[in-house]
């Protein structure tokens, strides 16, 4: 999977969904396995267990973490032309008080 192209669309749901992560629970996914106060320091935990790609699963969204700082300087130089966000992933992470770390 090549996700530097800056031509290449947005990973298809099936590639996200084929990228390794940590074990999620029925229906919430990894939702509860959140630490807020400490969510800079599990993702890159997390980023150190399965690469610089991995995926979360929150409730019942496929999300695709990038750890590699040249991919995210990619994607954010890329975006919103080939990469884009969910409608909703505003108001959830308002919910979960995280809004403005990662929904920026």
């Amino acid at each position: 999977m090549n996700l530097q192209a800056p031509s290449r669309p947005s990973p298809s749901p099936g590639e996200v969904r084929s990228l390794p992560g940590p074990k999620r629970a029925p229906v919430v996914g990894n939702f509860l396995q959140l630490d807020l106060p400490h969510l800079h320091l599990q993702l890159e935990g997390w980023a150190a267990t399965f690469g610089s790609l991995y995926r979360l699963k929150l409730l019942n969204r496929d999300v695709l973490v990038v750890s590699d700082p040249a991919l995210i300087a990619a994607i954010l130089r890329d975006r919103p032309a080939t990469w884009r966000r969910p409608a909703n992933f505003e108001p959830i992470f308002r919910e979960a008080r995280a809004h403005g770390l990662f929904s920026a």
